[in-house]
């Protein structure tokens, strides 16, 4: 009996100790996400949304076999 109280005490600081680390990776991560502007993020899902546009673009083409000159 002792000895699976002492397994459970133990289970329990460790979950104790994983708990915290999630809440100061959490408070980071809110912390981040408070200082970044609206504006910027916007800005970058666009940009990403354009350079994934133009990968697919080129990987259509190199599929396809076709040069970019080649196109009428």
């Amino acid at each position: 009996v002792m000895d699976m109280l002492q397994k459970m005490l133990t289970t329990i600081c460790s979950l104790k100790t994983t708990i915290e680390g999630f809440q100061e990776e959490l408070q980071l991560l809110k912390d981040n996400f408070q200082k970044a502007r609206p504006e910027e993020v916007q800005e970058q899902s666009v940009q990403q949304n354009k350079h994934s546009h133009l990968l697919q673009s080129i990987l259509d083409q190199m599929v396809s076999g076709e040069e970019p000159w080649q196109r009428g």
